[in-house]
């Protein structure tokens, strides 16, 4: 085959013109082909780029060979630890120290507080009752011992005292006879020095 631009005698195989470097009818060919293959290889990368862009692998981190003796072994942890879970731990950790910190603020001291309620308990025990020359404690005693004495009586609690708002307390004495539980009870509040029967038996006994 000769060359239709310089005549040159051009092989078959060829893809130019060895004597004006015209491309052959061959050489268009394989010049399609190898543009072709680009193409493929392109759109193949941009393939594999979008499928793993927001996918980033995971470190694996072997714990058997981890020497939790040596510090030096631990620097794949962090890799491995979601930084979520570091924030919730830190929140956490703010969360409760900040409970802690407030409870021991404006929480008294537990020496305090058990003079506090004892110091509610005695003071109502030795307010004045509606019997002459008598204290609530003693006049329901009095009251404790004749329904033993009657054979009423079924179990005794006694004096006890429980929290209430604003620093107060309820102060109770109870037992319980064959028909039903009885409660002398008073709201205490002994930085104002008020008690307030919150029951008919307590109101009863109190002066």
């Amino acid at each position: 085959m000769n060359c239709p631009k310089c005549r040159t005698e051009v092989p078959p195989d060829s893809s130019k013109c060895p004597g004006c470097a015209l491309v052959t009818p061959h050489g268009r060919k394989l010049e399609a082909t190898e543009k072709e293959q680009k193409a493929q290889q392109k759109r193949a990368g941009k393939k594999l780029h979008s499928g793993n862009s927001f996918r980033k692998p995971k470190p694996q981190v072997d714990w058997k060979a981890i020497n939790w003796k040596d510090p030096r072994s631990w620097r794949g942890l962090g890799a491995a630890i979601p930084s979520w879970s570091i924030y919730l731990a830190v929140g956490l950790f703010l969360f409760v120290g900040g409970y802690y910190a407030y409870g021991y603020i404006y929480e008294p001291a537990p020496k305090e507080r058990a003079q506090t309620i004892h110091s509610a308990i005695n003071q109502t025990k030795n307010r004045p009752s509606k019997k002459e020359g008598a204290t609530l404690d003693q006049l329901l005693k009095e009251t404790l011992t004749k329904s033993k004495e009657a054979g009423k009586l079924v179990s005794y609690q006694g004096w006890t005292v429980k929290d209430r708002e604003n620093g107060s307390f309820m102060v109770t004495f109870a037992y319980q006879e064959d028909d039903g539980q009885k409660e002398a009870s008073w709201l205490v509040d002994t930085p104002n020095n008020q008690f307030i029967p919150q029951t008919e038996l307590a109101i009863a006994v109190s002066r």
